[in-house]
């Protein structure tokens, strides 16, 4: 089975600091505070996926760097990565 994994990197950021949302205000919501936290979430998806042994059966698929690669490699899993340019 193959799967996607992507990751949003400022996804959740901004209700932490009272902003609705981080759509073009993601540079004012680090300075107010917020911290990234989907890529930890994404990370903990993809431990839970391997400590599953569900991983053996799934291709992973993802984006490079911060959208899905780092995430992947923390988890000690391998993936498919789209030749594609992160800003």
């Amino acid at each position: 089975m193959k799967v996607g994994f992507l990751v949003n990197p400022i996804a959740g950021m901004g209700g932490k600091v009272g902003l609705k949302g981080t759509d073009k205000v993601s540079e004012k919501a680090l300075k107010m505070g917020a911290k990234p936290i989907a890529p930890q979430r994404g990370l903990e998806f993809l431990k839970k996926l391997k400590g599953l042994g569900l991983n053996y059966n799934v291709q992973l698929i993802t984006c490079p760097t911060i959208m899905g690669k780092e995430e992947v490699r923390r988890a000690g899993l391998d993936a498919n990565v789209l030749p594609m340019k992160i800003k």
